[in-house]
């Protein structure tokens, strides 16, 4: 025993203790200082960049191998001019030594001030963030994830990670864009490769607050994967949900997560963009209209897909799929179903309810959005717009730059069917649509229903109209949108209005013809007919038409030129529309002409004229005349026999002036004039 004390204890104790007493010696006897040029070279050439720290670097070895320094910087490579690639204020590392004997790693803290980056990446797409030149024939190339990987596939335990006061700037010159995070803070805590560690991170993006808290790990690199439960907030205001995996090895990741978006208001997403949009935000009851999204995400940031998406915005429902290619021929495709979307609601509606946040760079969250390119086909069960429900609608859309194309849509409208084109321009102010639409069978009766509220129309329609959205938040449907086009309606009426001059009980209130063709256009709240062609029985008309939707009125004329005259004579005339109907001025139906029983036609003379003798003609000559049977009887002219009830020329429509030229007393009876 003596001999085992003597022989192995004692002299094991004594190496520990001097191993001991030599790290903690190590600083004083090494001067560091001497070591930094060498430190700073070989950083250099392995990097390809100028490399330098401050003079206070210090190292200790016992009871923690303690690394602290200031003021590191790590440049750029030369054929990039710009600031330090990465600048770091202040750094402190502390790793308990004993336990590296046993081939783990224990740190206590792992913390960095200041930490800075600038990323660079020119327009052929070269970057700054590759640091190891290329490898050289013959040569090694170490790899920037082989100190991660060798790190992480130990047991390692990380008490406190933290960086403060640091900051990531991107200039993306390749797509002309700069991103900036500022005023960011990390904070894992119990970091281990058999527990889960808690993350706790902020930072300031374009001036938006983004936090994250949450669950990582175990980080090892002996499993085949990271597990992750965070949950993300932009500026306290909307909040997703990301659960799931990323595999390793790190150089290569993919990640499978679960993302939920819980609903968040339309206007707050608007406010947090910095940009006023002119997509209305208040939903149809007044209050604020919301969204949420959710779907699959698997894959990396070159290549993913996103399936069982789904989502609502406002009473729209959808699902949708998303694959991301970006070194394929489309970076972005997109196929969604949805079941009811009202355009004319957001289109044309109130303006959103909250002000903007400050931004330094306004509207670069929405621009991002609005200006990503994709190809769609697009599904849906029925969608409203300029007040018109199109049932089963499908289109193919290719997006670039903001400049939407609408490709192939396809509708069924009023028990007919339609195709249209269409290209809406996302980031102009108010968004920009111009669409065009060709009509088949379409019910004349339920579409002008639909357009101005009553159904004054019957017949079948089709058509080729090209309709452009031209209105502001909060304008009215009617000066929304402008349009032109030519429209034909067959074996139909116009019900509310006669106009043709030949009306009777059985027809009063309706016009009725073979064909009606127009030219329309309309624009600043008036809808223009030049020429309405109407072919009816035995004739043709040209007319004249103005809508005037503000005033919810009517004019109707004869086209400048035509020729109408005889009993089928085309009148001028107006009125006014709402939901019950047309209405025309001065217009109160058929009327009967009263007239007295059956009198001796001279006993009326004698009552009611003088006779030539007592009173000289010339004198009446002009005068209101009672009745012109009167008149005949005391001249001697066409006898008339008068009787009750008898029903005169009825203009159960329009207004107009009837000129009667004054009597002349003639040698004998003339009914040439």
């Amino acid at each position: 025993m003596k001999r085992f004390f003597k022989y192995g204890v004692i002299p094991v104790v004594t190496a520990v203790f001097l191993f001991c007493i030599t790290l903690m010696l190590l600083p004083v006897l090494i001067n560091v200082q001497k070591f930094l040029p060498q430190i700073e070279k070989q950083v250099s050439q392995t990097t390809g960049r100028q490399f330098q720290v401050g003079s206070d670097f210090g190292l200790t070895f016992f009871p923690w191998l303690s690394v602290t320094f200031s003021d590191l910087r790590l440049g750029n490579p030369e054929d990039m001019d710009a600031d330090d690639f990465v600048k770091i204020d202040s750094f402190e590392a502390r790793v308990k030594l004993l336990p590296l004997l046993a081939n783990k790693v224990e740190v206590s803290r792992f913390v960095v001030s200041g930490l800075n980056f600038h990323l660079l990446s020119d327009e052929n797409g070269k970057n700054n963030w590759e640091l190891f030149p290329e490898k050289k024939a013959g040569g090694s190339n170490p790899s920037r994830w082989s100190f991660l990987n060798w790190l992480f596939s130990r047991d390692v335990a990380i008490e406190l990670f933290a960086v403060t006061g640091g900051s990531l700037r991107w200039d993306d010159k390749a797509h002309q864009k700069e991103h900036q995070l500022d005023d960011m803070m990390v904070l894992l805590n119990n970091v281990s490769s058999v527990g889960k560690a808690t993350v706790d991170f902020k930072g300031t993006s374009d001036g938006h607050l983004i936090r994250g808290a949450g669950t990582i790990g175990p980080v090892s690199s002996q499993l085949s994967s990271l597990f992750m439960d965070l949950r993300l907030n932009l500026n306290d205001r909307m909040m997703a949900m990301v659960t799931g995996d990323c595999s390793y090895p790190l150089a290569k990741t993919q990640c499978d997560l679960n993302i939920n978006i819980p609903p968040f208001s339309l206007a707050e997403f608007y406010s947090i963009t910095g940009q006023p949009s002119s997509i209305n935000a208040v939903s149809d009851n007044g209050g604020e209209e919301f969204l949420t999204f959710a779907g699959h995400f698997n894959g990396n940031r070159q290549k993913f897909t996103v399936d069982s998406g789904s989502g609502s915005v406002g009473n729209t429902s959808f699902t949708y799929t998303l694959n991301h290619d970006s070194v394929g021929e489309v970076s972005n495709m997109i196929e969604m179903t949805f079941d009811r979307l009202n355009l004319d609601h957001y289109f044309a509606g109130k303006s959103q309810v909250r002000e903007p946040v400050e931004s330094e760079t306004p509207g670069s969250v929405l621009q991002s959005l609005q200006t990503l390119p994709f190809d769609a086909r697009v599904k849906g069960e029925v969608l409203t717009l300029a007040n018109l429900p199109f049932h089963g609608i499908a289109m193919d859309i290719h997006a670039e730059k903001g400049a939407w194309q609408v490709m192939d849509g396809s509708f069924a409208l009023y028990g007919g069917s339609g195709v249209f084109d269409a290209s809406v321009g996302v980031t102009q102010q108010p968004v920009s649509l111009q669409c065009n639409l060709e009509l088949q069978d379409i019910s004349s009766e339920l579409l002008s229903q639909g357009l101005i509220g009553t159904p004054f129309l019957t017949g079948q329609m089709k058509g080729n109209i090209a309709l452009r959205r031209t209105g502001t938040v909060g304008e009215g449907l009617e000066k929304a949108y402008a349009g032109n086009g030519i429209i034909e309606i067959d074996n139909g009426t116009v019900t509310g209005i006669d106009l043709l001059a030949t009306s009777s009980e059985e027809n009063s209130g309706k016009t009725y013809f073979t064909r009606l063709s127009t030219d329309f256009i309309s624009e600043s709240g008036f809808l223009r007919f030049k020429p309405l062609t109407l072919v009816l029985p035995g004739n043709t008309r040209d007319l004249q038409a103005i809508v005037d939707f503000e005033a919810s009125s009517f004019t109707v004329s004869p086209l400048s030129g035509d020729n109408t005259d005889g009993e089928n004579d085309v009148l001028s005339l107006s009125g006014s529309y709402d939901g019950a109907g047309l209405a025309v001025d001065g217009f109160t139906g058929v009327h009967e002409t009263k007239i007295i029983d059956l009198r001796d036609a001279q006993a009326l003379v004698d009552e009611k004229m003088p006779l030539p003798v007592e009173e000289d003609i010339e004198n009446i000559s002009g005068t209101p005349l009672i009745d012109p049977a009167i008149v005949a009887q005391r001249f001697g002219l066409k006898p008339e026999a008068i009787t009750r009830d008898k029903v005169k020329k009825a203009f159960d429509v329009g207004k107009g002036r009837v000129k009667i030229h004054p009597l002349q007393e003639l040698d004998k009876a003339d009914f040439s004039q």
